[in-house]
This record gives structure tokens, C-alpha cells and sequence, in this order.
């Protein structure tokens, strides 16, 4: 947007009152969800969030390992870091289903997380076990505590 373009676009909310226009069309759009489809979208929002921070968190020494000069992974942890990866994935589109008023399709899917919750408490304890026996343990306690 040029500098014209942008002062016109200023002007043109500061005229009238039309931002404040704007404000009330956009609150107004929240209301129309009402208290299920707002809750939703948040819902939404949140497991997006879960996943993007979880990539932040562990992109340098998980899933960007390949591009950096780490060693590889035992196995037993890449199988960890998908199983929980997809435990993201799902909860996304879980949510998906969700705010897309798509609840017949959520309830299938809620089935194969069940499964996979009980795959995740397994998966779980051997990395942690298997973390405890290589000395690799969170926030400098002992392998045994942990």
C-alpha cells in the first residue's frame, strides 16, 4: 500500500466514526458464534497453539535434527516424538471437526485416540526409562528420580 493509499485508509476511519463502525461489525460477528461457536474457535486456536509451541520447543532436537550435526535418535525416541507428535495432530483435528460442526466424524475419531492414549502411557515410561539409563533427564535431577 503506498504512502496515498495508506493515508486515505487512515482518513477514511477517522471520518464518521467508521472504526468505531468496524469494531462493533467485528464484535458483533463474536456474538453471532454465541457461546459454543466462540468456544470453539478458541478451542481451535488453542490446540494450533499446542502444536506450534511444541515445534518451537522441540524443532533443534527433534524434528530439524536432520539438519543439524546431532547424532541420530535411538528409535524408541523417534517412535516417542511421533506417537506424542500425533497426539498434537489429532487434538487439532479433533477441534477441526469440532468448529466445522462436524461431530459425527469427531466420535470415530475419538476412538482411535483412545487407542493412541494408551499407546502414548507406554511409549512414555520406556523413553523415560530409556532417558534414565543414558543420564538424559530434565531439569538436572537425578536418573533414578526422574
Amino acid at each position: 500500500m503506498e504512502g496515498r493509499d495508506l493515508a486515505n485508509a487512515v482518513n477514511g476511519l477517522i471520518e464518521e466514526g467508521e472504526a468505531l463502525r468496524r469494531v462493533r461489525a467485528a464484535s458483533s460477528a463474536w456474538a453471532r458464534l454465541g457461546p459454543a461457536g466462540a468456544a470453539r474457535v478458541f478451542h481451535f486456536v488453542m490446540a494450533a497453539a499446542f502444536l506450534l509451541t511444541t515445534f518451537a520447543g522441540f524443532g533443534p532436537t527433534y524434528f530439524l535434527r536432520g539438519f543439524s550435526d546431532r547424532p541420530p535418535l535411538d528409535p524408541l525416541f523417534h517412535l516417542h516424538g511421533l506417537v506424542f507428535t500425533s497426539w498434537l495432530l489429532l487434538l487439532l483435528a479433533q477441534t477441526t471437526l469440532v468448529a466445522r460442526n462436524r461431530v459425527d466424524w469427531h466420535r470415530r475419531l475419538g476412538i482411535a485416540g483412545a487407542g493412541l492414549s494408551a499407546v502414548m502411557v507406554i511409549v512414555g515410561i520406556m523413553a523415560a526409562i530409556a532417558s534414565a539409563r543414558h543420564g538424559i533427564v530434565p531439569g538436572g535431577l537425578e536418573p533414578l528420580v526422574f
